[in-house]
């Protein structure tokens, strides 16, 4: 007998949770979701592979949640129709199989876990701060690469991403990294945006900087999908679209968004709320915990104290 963790308890998670179990091993499934995904999804076509369980087990029959149709119609606007055919279908809505599945594999071995991926800052205007334009970032950049360059090929951008990470067009950065004079530039242009404090290099980065923000934003790298320059904004300057009212970003270096929740739920866990030190880090370890499952290079902590 394995002992098995199935992250992700949604149809596909509690479908293997549910056969792995019948094939004798222990299963825990997780899911990230603080309640039951119920109000997920509309009907949908009930195929085979998403009824399998039920399909020659002693379980619930299909016609307890399905309605079984034998004609599909098709018509305009007006109600006329166009064309019919037989078919074998049996519907079904999204939340019923579900709580079908749910049902058949019961909440002992379900535990939930919810964070965030960042906080929230104060309002801007009370803190003398404002908002910093993602698309500011990207067109003071645009320009310095058209002056240098002359127009980006195939009437495209220099810049394909602009957000607290910027991407280039491919060898882009590279050609940028080979001008000092043209890095200094784009530099003090963006550093020259009220609201920005720094921008940050991918080449400079490294996870044993003593610099906190250098050392943050290496661990939070990952080659070939984020930035080629980061921009660091100043505390409670949230860096977003020009449209966008959000009040937090993804990446502040700052304690408010790096506060957040985090809350677990189900199998294995004691009730309570706990005011020893905690990040999400501690999640994968603690649920790893709950499963039975080693984890000898977590970096997080168990929460012991929130397991029974």
């Amino acid at each position: 007998m394995l002992r098995i963790a199935v992250v992700g308890g949604s149809l596909g998670g509690l479908t293997a949770g549910l056969l792995l179990r019948d094939a004798g091993h222990d299963v825990t499934v997780y899911e990230r979701a603080p309640v039951d995904l119920t109000g997920y999804g509309a009907g949908i076509v009930a195929h085979e592979v998403s009824v399998r369980y039920f399909l020659g087990r002693n379980a619930r029959p299909l016609d307890d949640f399905t309605v079984p149709v034998g004609r599909y119609r098709l018509v305009d606007s007006g109600g006329t129709l166009l064309c019919e055919e037989r078919v074998a279908y049996r519907f079904v809505s999204w939340g019923s199989l579900y709580r079908a599945l749910l049902s058949e594999f019961g909440r002992e071995r379900y535990v939930l876990a919810l964070s965030s991926d960042h906080g929230v800052a104060d309002v801007p205007v009370t803190r003398g701060a404002g908002r910093v334009a993602q698309e500011d970032v990207r067109d003071r950049i645009e320009e310095i690469l058209i002056a240098k360059f002359g127009p980006a090929p195939a009437n495209g951008r220099y810049v394909i991403a602009a957000t607290d990470f910027i991407r280039f067009a491919d060898g882009v950065f590279d050609r940028m990294r080979a001008d000092a004079a043209l890095m200094a530039a784009i530099e003090r242009a963006v550093l020259g945006i009220p609201g920005v404090e720094r921008l940050l290099r991918k080449d400079q980065l490294s996870d044993r900087s003593s610099d906190p923000v250098v050392r943050a934003a290496a661990l939070t790298h990952v080659d070939g999908r984020s930035g080629d320059l980061i921009v660091v904004p100043k505390p409670n300057w949230p860096l977003g679209g020009r449209a966008n009212a959000e009040a937090g970003s993804h990446g502040a270096p700052y304690d408010y968004d790096q506060r957040v929740p985090l809350i677990l739920l189900g199998a294995g866990v004691k009730a309570g709320r706990y005011d020893r030190a905690a990040t999400p880090a501690d999640i994968a370890p603690t649920l790893a915990r709950v499963g039975g499952v080693q984890m000898p290079k977590a970096e997080g902590r168990v929460l012991t104290e929130a397991l029974r």
